[in-house]
């Protein structure tokens, strides 16, 4: 290009000027002026996209800045900051293809390298991260920030080793840095020294009193250190001090599931409420917690609420739509799902949900589309990868197969993660009969799930001993209390025994509603004996007529939300098998379905998968065997109580001979025979526990004797059951 047709090096000096002062206005006019008088050159239009950039007005900031790269091809600036344009425009692609051209022209620069480390952190692409952070600091050895920028990689893939040595290298260059600081702690946070973290945090904030992530960081050392309610303090002066940031309104609520005090923290949230007015964020917060103690009528509320405050706000009408998908009205659910998705095409969270419900309707391929674009999405959510292996629609020849792969072997992931990835892998090898494999992954599974979920086994003996010992059957108190003929049918066991098979069979009668795993009898009964001050351990016998009513009136209220109860109803809560006495007290004509299945089919089964719900004892092979010995224990105790009352079933012999089972099955509930029941593969009923997909196929006897293929590997679990079927 003819030189006369460049501004002159005073103009761009002076540009240069505006930008290092942070004067975007003046930056922004005095571009706008070279563009006018120097059209042909890239400068005033790199700079002018600059403005922008620094106004956080990133598409105006591209427009120009890739005017400014066609101009001046060779300005590695312009793709540098194009780069990070794009990255603020979430074209991750586009962001790191100008990074790496950035570098190409202007090997020198270490800058673009330590912007796509960061963008490969931000995408989970840690082993990137730090290949991009090591060659930033090698181009620029002396720039601490690129160093700072490699300490985070190495934390990521927790190489804490090696990220320690870095940052203790940092702090000897520059100990008042208050990002070395917070690095610092974050790695004595990891190794637990919380005294020492404590202290750095604190030096952080001091340092800068804005640095919200050393606030954060600084609370969880609280945690760390068992000072919950300094963290509780912590976490409110945080969210007073800034009301709009809705990310910090999660962090005590995760710190009281943690402590298992939801209701306590609905309280926190309410006296939020009084300092800083009604925040958006604080209802949505209120939703999920009530949704977490199953009072999903307040969290509609809390979530309208929020919506009401904050409409745009897509994350509100996704948690609507979950709490719509728990209550079974899936219309709803859909809908709040897909406005979401309208105010944010980017919300991978909606997609996965979305997934689920086409897959509780049957609607596999709709399912596995919505799983897909959850990946697209955000490649780091690893439940929608599980979800298309336990759809069967993952092969061997799929590239995500050995991108999983490497995530999980890397080893820089956290316990939730290694956890829903192993139980994937462990999945799909079993789908290709590479049983080996497939043990290998369910055992990785298991045991980073075990980590954080503990089986009490001694407190579980005795609480399973006090049901035997207080729990009395009572005919008088059951034959007069109630003349309703209201004859529920509870389906009873453990995990993974065809229960799903055998509601779906029974749902199928024309007079009868399955309503799946409905939670409101045994947690009525609990709340029942909190509010008396009752043991847990023993039954409701002893509670007068009128609070026995009271308690059948709730269940069947909440039931009545789910169906019309004119017609007999299933209820697959299969921890009922603990409430037999509680359930002939509070409903006389019920019917109770003991399903059974060969033990070792059974407890490799449960092992083989990771639950919603409370089975800590499902994640270790021995643990599993002591807990069915206590289950099996425990019914026979019941059917030494109810010998006619209580109906088994076991999983061999519906397969095996499924009319003559259906038969006396329905026999049992007072249920002429339906030839439909034996379409169950037929039933439109919503499915969401596991057996989702099998119990949409024909009956299939593939899944009797499964564990042969493991027997080798199951020897802790047959030990187990041999040593305390003689202790029990």
């Amino acid at each position: 290009m003819n030189p006369k047709n460049e501004p002159t090096n005073e103009l761009i000096v002076n540009l240069i000027k505006l930008f290092s002062e942070g004067n975007h206005s003046e930056l922004k006019k005095n571009s706008q002026s070279i563009i006018d008088n120097f059209p042909e050159s890239g400068k005033g239009y790199l700079f002018h996209g600059i403005s922008y950039y620094m106004e956080n007005n990133y598409l105006q900031s591209e427009k120009f800045l890739e005017k400014a790269t066609i101009l001046d091809a060779n300005e590695a600036i312009g793709f540098n900051f194009l780069g990070l344009v794009k990255k603020n425009l979430k074209k991750n692609e586009e962001a790191i293809q100008n990074y790496k051209k950035s570098f190409d022209l202007n090997p020198s620069d270490g800058s673009p390298l330590s912007n796509l480390s960061n963008l490969y952190r931000e995408l989970g692409k840690f082993n990137e991260s730090l290949k991009s952070a090591n060659l930033a600091v090698k181009v620029s050895p002396n720039n601490i920030n690129f160093k700072i920028n490699k300490i985070s990689a190495l934390i990521n893939l927790r190489k804490i080793d090696e990220a320690k040595i870095l940052t203790d290298e940092c702090l000897a260059e520059d100990n008042s840095n208050p990002v070395i600081l917070n690095n610092a702690g974050v790695i004595n946070n990891i190794l637990n020294d919380f005294i020492t973290a404590k202290e750095q945090f604190q030096k952080a904030l001091q340092l800068n009193p804005q640095y919200t992530d050393a606030y954060k960081n600084y609370i969880e050392t609280l945690i760390g250190l068992n000072d919950f309610n300094g963290a509780l303090k912590g976490y409110e002066e945080l969210i007073i001090k800034y009301p709009t940031d809705s990310n910090l309104y999660t962090l005590p609520t995760s710190l009281f599931i943690k402590l298992k005090k939801e209701k306590e923290a609905i309280n926190f949230f309410d006296g939020l409420i009084e300092k800083i007015g009604n925040m958006a964020a604080i209802y949505n917060q209120k939703g999920i917690l009530f949704r977490l103690i199953n009072n999903n009528s307040d969290a509609i509320i809390n979530f309208n609420k929020a919506i009401n405050i904050e409409p745009s706000n897509a994350a509100f009408y996704t948690n609507l739509g979950a709490t719509y998908y728990e209550e079974d009205d899936f219309i709803l659910a859909e809908e709040n799902y897909l406005k979401a998705l309208e105010l944010n095409p980017n919300e991978h969270i909606t997609y996965h949900n979305l997934g689920n419900l086409k897959n509780a309707q049957k609607d596999f391929d709709s399912a596995n589309k919505y799983y897909s674009l959850c990946l697209k999405k955000n490649n780091s959510f690893y439940d929608s990868f599980h979800s298309l292996i336990k759809n069967n629609s993952i092969t061997k020849n799929d590239e995500r197969v050995q991108f999983y792969l490497d995530r999980l072997e890397n080893g820089y992931l956290d316990d939730q993660s290694v956890s829903t990835l192993g139980f994937a892998f462990g999945n799909f090898y079993e789908q290709i009969q590479n049983y080996e494999e497939s043990f290998k992954y369910y055992k990785i599974a298991n045991d980073a799930y075990k980590k954080n979920e503990i089986f009490d086994y001694k407190l579980t003996k005795e609480l399973f001993k006090d049901f035997k010992k207080l729990s009395k059957r009572d005919d008088q108190k059951i034959t007069t209390s109630y003349k309703e003929d209201i004859s529920p049918i509870f389906i009873i066991g453990l995990p993974r025994s065809g229960s799903t098979l055998v509601e779906q069979i029974i749902s199928n009668h024309s007079l009868v509603q399955g309503l799946g795993e409905i939670p409101y009898f045994s947690k009525r009964i609990h709340q029942e004996k909190i509010d008396k001050n009752i043991e847990l351990s023993l039954d409701i016998s002893c509670l007068s007529t009128e609070e026995i009513s009271r308690i059948r009136n709730d269940y069947l209220n909440k039931v009545h939300r789910l169906t019309d109860l004119d017609n007999t109803f299933t209820d697959k809560n299969l921890s009922n098998f603990m409430n037999i006495n509680n359930i002939y007290t509070v409903f006389p004509n019920a019917k109770i379905i003991h399903v059974k299945r060969d033990v070792l089919d059974q407890c490799f089964s449960m092992y083989s998968v990771r639950f919603t719900g409370n089975h800590p004892y499902t994640y270790d092979l021995e643990s599993l065997g002591k807990y069915y010995r206590l289950y099996e224990d425990l019914m026979s105790h019941w059917n030494k109580i109810y010998p006619e009352l209580i109906y088994e079933i076991t999983y061999e012999n519906l397969v095996n001979d499924i009319e003559y089972e259906t038969k006396a099955m329905l026999k049992y509930c007072g249920l002429n025979f339906e030839q439909n029941c034996l379409s169950f593969y037929e039933n439109k009923r919503p499915v969401k526990t596991a057996s989702v997909y099998q119990v949409r196929q024909k009956m299939y006897s593939s899944s009797i004797k499964r564990s042969n293929n493991f027997l080798k590997e199951l020897d802790p679990l047959i030990s187990a059951l041999k040593e305390y079927e003689a202790k029990n």
